[in-house]
């Protein structure tokens, strides 16, 4: 047992040994190169020849020109301005003329509106009727504004006209025409009689297509269609 022990530890000091030598030599061998590389000399390369780059152009406003007119991030880089203007309003129909009345303090136009049931009023100049403006007012002819533009017309144009019997057969054989077609005659109204009353008087308007005849008595008033200078003037008084 005791020889065994010593053999192992004959081995190992060799192999302890053989290690160490074999360490040594080749840090010998390491140190070597070392110095080799130290001391070796190394030629300085031949420095080049420069040349100094061109001298800049001076900065000028016309070459940024179409960069300052094309839009880049914002519509107001552009010089071609599209101002987009709204559409214009389309001109009403104008009002039917039932007549017209001066009594001294000027004349008076009884109209009615095309779009707003046919109800009349009475309007003088500078007063309104639905979108439209009366500006003036003559024998002949009548004129109203819209949107700051004159409309001339002359009084018998706008006159309300009875429909006849051809026109009223004309409808009834072809309802399908007659409702394609702008007309021009207010429709009849559903009751017979006075229509709005006349502020500050016991009298009222007739109704745009009220067709009763002169004298006729509806609820306490009666019928008056009176001849003036610039045609009919229709009302309803009150019965006395």
């Amino acid at each position: 047992m005791k020889r065994r022990l010593a053999l192992l530890s004959a081995a190992l000091a060799a192999a302890v040994a053989w290690a160490s030598f074999e360490l040594h030599s080749r840090w010998r061998e390491a140190e070597t190169r070392r110095q080799e590389v130290l001391s070796r000399r190394v030629a300085s390369a031949k420095a080049g020849e420069f040349a100094a780059p061109p001298a800049p152009q001076p900065v000028t406003g016309a070459e940024y020109l179409e960069v300052a007119q094309k839009t880049l991030f914002s519509k107001d880089r552009n010089p071609n301005v599209v101002v987009e203007l709204p559409a214009p309003k389309p001109t009403p129909p104008l009002p039917v003329v039932h007549g017209v009345m001066d009594i001294g303090d000027g004349p008076t136009v009884f109209l009615s509106d095309r779009s707003r049931g046919g109800q009349q009023h009475a309007v003088r100049a500078g007063g309104k009727i639905g979108d439209l403006t009366l500006v003036s007012l003559s024998e002949t002819e009548i004129v109203f504004q819209f949107e700051g533009v004159d409309i001339k017309k002359p009084i018998a144009e706008l006159r309300y006209k009875e429909p006849g019997p051809q026109a009223g057969q004309a409808a009834a054989a072809a309802p399908v025409a007659a409702a394609s077609t702008t007309n021009l005659t207010p429709a009849a109204p559903a009751t017979p009689g006075p229509g709005q009353a006349m502020t500050g008087t016991d009298k009222k308007y007739c109704q745009a297509g009220e067709t009763s005849a002169p004298g006729t008595v509806v609820g306490g008033y009666k019928k008056v269609v009176t001849a003036t200078p610039f045609g009919q003037a229709c009302f309803w008084e009150a019965v006395k």
